[in-house]
């Protein structure tokens, strides 16, 4: 086997130290490649992050929650676009539709005390409507002095007066009966409001009636309209009673003692109980006329209008 010369050996090491480089070479650009495709993709998905929160794609999702009734998403996503996009011409529907939204779900404390920051002085307009959810919503949480809200205002929008008129018939009915209404119309007003004062007081009755009334075992239940209620309290404080005698007159003083307590407490319980049973009947009473009234002259549909014509639709 011949020798191998010095000038081979050192083509032979030349070689191998170009391949090796070479495949560090490789192995760097693979390397490189999955880094700058990982960016890439980082970078598109940032891109795509962004655009989702678009004017249009808030809007128009809000529109969807809405739609399906997700009031506290719509609402989330209301105060989103407000935040990022507060030159939008579109805001002041948002504000409008954020009112909505907050009686649509209950939440009648935040329209009452709702921030002074969404009151603009050049939105026509918005304080009526506003006036308009937080007066239903004052009515909602049973608290007096809803008339003020409309004192001394004028309005240009048809819709808005309509909806005003409305809560001031509404509020003669069930408030004081005092808050004045456009004279106008006062006869037809006048015959309205008549018609549910005269149903009203036709089913009204008296707790502090039916509590005299209890006096005589079960009578109290009756005057309230538990018939039923009557009757058993009345063989059941009869039975009682009559126990109670008998045991006496046969000189059981023990059992005499037992049976008059147990009679007595009952006896109480009934008028009590005849008491709150007229209560609760009257306070039934009034949101079974609440809603009828409402009912007729429209203040759903009204809120619904105005929404529809101020908010951002849907």
């Amino acid at each position: 086997m011949g020798k191998i010369s010095k000038q081979e050996i050192d083509n032979l090491i030349a070689v191998n130290l170009c391949s090796r480089q070479l495949k560090v070479f490789k192995k760097n650009l693979f390397f490189f490649g999955i880094i700058l495709l990982h960016s890439s993709l980082l970078f598109s998905k940032t891109v795509k992050y962004e655009n989702s929160y678009s004017e249009q794609n808030v809007y128009s999702f809000t529109q969807f929650l809405i739609r399906n009734n997700e009031f506290y998403r719509a609402n989330v996503e209301i105060d989103r676009f407000l935040s990022y996009y507060p030159e939008n011409q579109l805001c002041y529907r948002m504000k409008y539709t954020k009112i909505y939204l907050l009686y649509r779900s209950g939440r009648y404390s935040d329209i009452v005390n709702l921030n002074k920051r969404y009151f603009i002085e050049e939105e026509n307009g918005f304080l009526a409507y506003y006036n308009i959810f937080k007066f239903d919503s004052l009515m909602k949480l049973d608290k007096a002095g809803s008339e003020i809200l409309f004192d001394g205002e004028e309005y240009s929008d048809k819709d808005i007066v309509k909806a005003v008129m409305n809560r001031k018939l509404f509020y003669r009915i069930i408030g004081d009966g005092k808050t004045h209404v456009s004279s106008k119309t006062v006869k037809e007003q006048d015959d309205f409001i008549n018609k549910y004062r005269v149903k009203y007081e036709s089913e009204r009755i008296s707790p502090e009636l039916a509590a005299i009334f209890g006096i005589v075992p079960g009578l109290g239940y009756c005057y309230s309209g538990h018939k039923g209620t009557g009757a058993v309290a009345f063989i059941t404080i009869g039975l009682g009673s009559l126990i109670t005698y008998k045991s006496y007159q046969n000189g059981s003083a023990s059992l005499s003692l037992i049976s008059g307590l147990v009679t007595s407490l009952f006896y109480g319980g009934s008028i009590i109980g005849s008491y709150l049973e007229a209560d609760k009947y009257v306070n039934n009473q009034k949101e079974r006329i609440t809603s009828l009234l409402a009912e007729e002259l429209g203040m759903d549909k009204d809120r619904e209008t105005l929404f529809m014509k101020f908010g951002i639709g849907i």
